[in-house]
């Protein structure tokens, strides 16, 4: 294609018009890649990578509250989970089978319950003793909220009333983490649920509290996870329920 150049511009000044432009618009480029956002590969499970074999360990400390007694009972133990299989679920879907175990300071391990891990392309399916959770929801977006609990019949079994309605939250989408033992350089945490009644430090007052919290780490999966049920009744002056707490210490 042939360049007209206006009779009254000389050859020298549109030549310096040219690059001007060239540079003006290598400019806006930049600034535009410049401001653009950091952006990591939310749109797949990275945040929850599965595959056979992989495992991961994490130390676990418990508090349960009886109410029968007023009594605590504290344990410490390790768990670990490792994917040891995978198959087509109902609706031929890749799923994963993952295999549990636990051990004490002077105990080997010993198999516990079983679990199952399904990638759908809005998220991540975990299924628990019958229960399927929806843990992460696509795209992977700082305030997102989402049902995580809607596959469960929360509303139609009395014994899982205490399900319903959670609202699933992502906090701090890809910011570090640091734990006891080491840190991670990318991570999301997912506020499950923070529910609370009355004042426990009015003993003659019902009271409540429920909280649950999870933080993924980018290629390794769940590295830390809190849950908090209980329940106080002036009737027996006492706590029920339970407060547990899981850190990642080994994986692969």
């Amino acid at each position: 294609m042939r360049l007209l150049i206006p009779f009254k511009m000389n050859r020298n000044a549109y030549v310096l018009l040219l690059l001007t432009g060239m540079i003006f618009t290598a400019f806006i480029s930049c600034k535009d890649k410049k401001d653009a956002p950091y952006q990591i590969d939310t749109s797949s499970s990275k945040y929850y990578p599965l595959a056979v074999n992989k495992y991961v360990v994490y130390d676990v400390d418990s508090l349960i509250w009886v109410d029968s007694t007023c009594d605590t009972i504290q344990t410490r133990y390790q768990i670990r989970y490792e994917i040891v299989d995978s198959f087509r679920d109902e609706q031929n879907r890749r799923s994963y089978r993952i295999e549990t175990a636990t051990r004490t300071d002077s105990a080997g391990w010993v198999p516990g319950a079983v679990y199952y891990v399904t990638p759908a392309a809005n998220g991540v399916e975990y299924a628990e003793k019958g229960l399927q959770f929806i843990k992460l929801s696509y795209p992977i977006e700082e305030g997102r909220t989402w049902e995580g609990n809607a596959l469960i019949p929360a509303h139609v079994d009395a014994d899982l009333t205490y399900l319903a309605g959670w609202k699933y939250r992502y906090e701090r989408v890809a910011a570090p983490y640091r734990s006891e033992i080491r840190g991670y350089d990318t991570t999301v945490t997912v506020i499950q649920v923070d529910q609370k009644e009355g004042d426990p430090k009015n003993t003659e007052e019902y009271s409540s509290r429920m909280y649950g919290k999870e933080i993924y780490a980018y290629d390794v999966g769940l590295v830390f996870r809190e849950f908090i049920r209980w329940s106080y009744d002036p009737a027996t002056g006492c706590r029920k329920g339970y407060h547990m707490v899981m850190r990642e210490v080994a994986h692969n």
